[in-house]
């Protein structure tokens, strides 16, 4: 009995402490999405999170955000096979009846075969429609998204990324799943789907502002010895707040960015310009960050330094087209119509007031073409019985009719008399 009594001792603490369920391995290039629960006392924001590899601390694209009692977290792996640690710290939280601050960790690995495609982000919370990023890693492939009722499929070429686009269906506040699958890959996204923000909403869901690039990796090509200049976006979500930008040690001696400090305001997207020039062929690959005090944000940048004359890839015009979601609208389903003017988003028509179900028009024409076809039935039906008479009755009708009217001359001549 006391031996039993001191298992459960020792097994209370862990129990009571903080529960992630990280898995031991991911594939390269996964999206990691798992869940952080624990008595939690504050707040837990993406400064609490950290990854690690051999105690160097990784910069990976992350996020957080709160659902009930449960912190959903999700970063995009890379593809190189290695030994990673989470950690959070900073922690404050209830456990085994007292308060308590510290850090967990937890270790995982990368390896085998690269994953099928990748998920950004690994966590929905939306008031109105809403899309997600898939990227593939090996080849092209199919992916499957299931939401609710509705499922959809996209065509996604080798190494590119494309966009699925959801409606929002529900008009009360739900907590889901949303399935997405192709060849031997599966995630299953939380979804938090929400009637309206407002105090008393019957769950607690934190919602992350930030701001990010425009995009999760860029690719630049140059001429060795050649200063090239190139622009990127950032587009900030959240609140107005001051952005400084800095990159990693390996693009200093090619890269320079202008402007390193700025402000931006709530909604506004900032132009960036990077200026490249490189003294050697090869292919550099580093971060650029920013960061403000409460935020961060990161994109890969490649540089592909190529022989003086070589003739580099067409450039694509960098700019950041809006969504609907970022202008604050919503995309209106099949069966709906927006009740003013639409607005034109990178991701189509875009409505900013409400959108309403069209009016049915089609069982009124429906109603109408089938009394025209009864009309046209009866009016058939009639001229032809009328072609069927006997010529004997036609003559026989023609006869009387013309003794009545031969009768009434009679009369009226008669009277005249």
């Amino acid at each position: 009995m006391k031996r039993v009594l001191l298992i459960f001792l020792l097994l209370l603490p862990i129990a009571s402490a903080v529960n992630l369920d990280i898995k031991e391995n991911y594939k390269p290039g996964e999206t990691m999405i798992f869940s952080m629960e624990a008595n939690f006392l504050s707040p837990v924001t993406q400064e609490n999170i950290y990854f690690y590899s051999n105690n160097v601390q990784i910069p990976l694209v992350s996020d957080i955000t709160q659902i009930n009692d449960k912190y959903y977290i999700y970063a995009l792996l890379p593809a190189l096979e290695r030994n990673y640690t989470f950690t959070a710290k900073n922690l404050h939280y209830f456990e085994n009846g007292f308060e308590k601050t510290g850090s967990i960790e937890k270790n995982f690995s990368v390896s085998g075969n690269i994953t099928d495609f990748s998920v950004k982000p690994g966590f929905i919370v939306a008031k109105n429609n809403f899309s997600m990023s898939v990227e593939s890693k090996s080849q092209s492939l199919v992916v499957v998204a299931k939401f609710l009722n509705s499922t959809q499929s996209i065509n996604v070429p080798a190494g590119q990324e494309r966009t699925i686009y959801f409606t929002k269906t529900a008009n009360n506040l739900m907590f889901t799943e949303i399935s997405l699958s192709a060849l031997n890959t599966q995630y299953k996204i939380p979804a938090a789907i929400l009637s309206s923000f407002n105090d008393s909403a019957p769950v607690n869901i934190s919602l992350q502002e930030s701001f990010e690039f425009s995009k999760y990796e860029y690719n630049f090509s140059v001429n060795k010895n050649k200063e090239d200049i190139f622009s990127i976006y950032l587009k900030n979500t959240g609140k107005n707040t001051s952005i400084t930008i800095n990159f990693s040690d390996e693009l200093e001696d090619v890269m320079k960015i202008s402007p390193v400090e700025f402000d931006v305001k709530s909604g506004e997207r900032k132009r960036i310009e990077i200026t490249i020039k490189s003294s050697q062929e090869g292919r550099l690959r580093g971060i650029i960050n920013a960061y403000s005090e409460d935020y961060s944000a990161l994109s890969y940048i490649i540089i592909n330094s190529l022989e003086e004359n070589a003739a580099l890839p067409a450039r694509e015009n960098e700019t950041f087209e809006e969504t609907c979601a970022f202008k604050g609208g919503e995309k209106c389903g099949s069966g709906e119509k927006c009740s003013e003017k639409t607005v034109n988003a990178s991701d189509g028509d875009c409505c900013l007031a409400t959108c309403k179900e069209k009016q049915n028009y089609t069982s009124i024409i429906i109603g109408i073409i089938l009394i025209l076809a009864v009309g046209a039935g009866i009016f058939f039906m009639y001229k032809r019985a009328k072609a069927k008479q006997n010529p004997a009755d036609i003559l026989k009708k023609q006869e009387e009719k013309f003794e009545e009217r031969m009768s009434g001359e009679v009369r009226d001549s008669l009277s005249k008399s």
